[in-house]
């Protein structure tokens, strides 16, 4: 249906359509990272920066920019002085100086606007793993008080809340591994906030086509923590080189299911094996959910296999 005047729509904007936009003014703008990226479209990292800070544009000073912390140190502090919307900053911990904006305290997610902090919600109820994800609720959670949410309505919101598909989900625990599907996960850097967000020893299948990003720190990392690493597509090539200087065994597959397989002969109990490409899909894919939903099916015939 069309929208009505008083409707609030929650929607996620791309770099791409960012980059034309001339009048684009939302109420709330969120930033939750800004490392490179797309950088097989945009020509150079400066016009990536320069596309993403564009939601931030045309606000007004009855609207808000919520940044995230970290994220705001890549900015030219003239640039973020040139935003027109109420400036927040959040991060786990309250950064420094800042009056408003939200961070954990004592096990809650806590906010402030130029006044005393309000406890929004307890960190147990954010249900997604990994400190990124209490990072995105701190956000999200923030967005909905400046909108007039109370913490009661909050909390249930978080408590509701499931991962959307293809990121970080579940999708069975198979002779005591715990298979999840991360197939949205297209860039070095979202691999490694995903892996880290792991507890277990963890087996990850990585690995697509490259959009000319650098894959050193992902490599560095990965071939440091992870138990293996099993690599497809087009990028296996280069993933390997960036693997090459650590500890963690690394496999090649020709598909899905091979690497389903090796990975499965990788494990043991108590373990995870994550499917955290690291790249786009387009190389042996229709889409990174069309990858998440194949690797969803080979690990179900895994488990149909292993029954009795």
């Amino acid at each position: 249906r069309e929208a009505e005047p008083d409707d609030v729509i929650v929607a996620e904007v791309s770099s791409f359509q960012l980059s034309t936009t001339t009048t684009f003014a939302p109420k709330v703008a969120i930033l939750t990272t800004l490392t490179p990226d797309h950088l097989d479209w945009h020509p150079n990292e400066a016009h990536y920066y320069e596309s993403k800070l564009r939601m931030f544009r045309f606000q007004s000073e009855a609207d808000y920019a919520i940044i995230n912390a970290e994220a705001a140190v890549r900015i030219d502090p003239a640039v973020v002085r040139s935003f027109r919307g109420q400036r927040f900053l959040y991060s786990l911990g309250r950064p420094q100086g800042v009056t408003r904006g939200a961070w954990v305290e004592d096990g809650w997610l806590m906010a402030a606007s130029d006044g005393p902090p309000t406890p929004l919600a307890p960190v147990e109820r954010v249900k997604a793993a990994g400190s990124h994800n209490v990072e995105n609720a701190l956000a999200a959670a923030l967005a909905a008080w400046l909108m007039g949410a109370t913490p009661e309505g909050i909390q249930r919101g978080l408590s509701a809340f499931r991962p959307a598909p293809h990121r970080m989900e579940p999708v069975a625990t198979v002779n005591g591994v715990l298979w999840i599907n991360n197939s949205m996960c297209t860039n070095p850097d979202a691999a490694l906030a995903s892996f880290r967000a792991m507890t277990a020893p963890t087996v990850v299948i990585a690995g697509g086509r490259n959009k000319g990003l650098d894959f050193t720190e992902m490599g560095r990392v990965l071939g440091e923590e992870a138990k293996a690493v099993v690599l497809i597509g087009v990028n296996a090539d280069d993933l390997a080189q960036s693997l090459a200087g650590g500890q963690a065994p690394v496999f090649r597959a020709d598909s899905l299911r091979d690497a389903v397989r090796q990975a499965a002969a990788l494990t043991s109990p108590g373990d995870v094996a994550m499917l955290s490409p690291g790249c786009a899909s387009m190389d042996m894919f229709q889409s990174f959910e069309d990858r998440g939903a194949q690797f969803a099916r080979e690990v179900l015939r895994l488990q149909e296999e292993s029954r009795p």
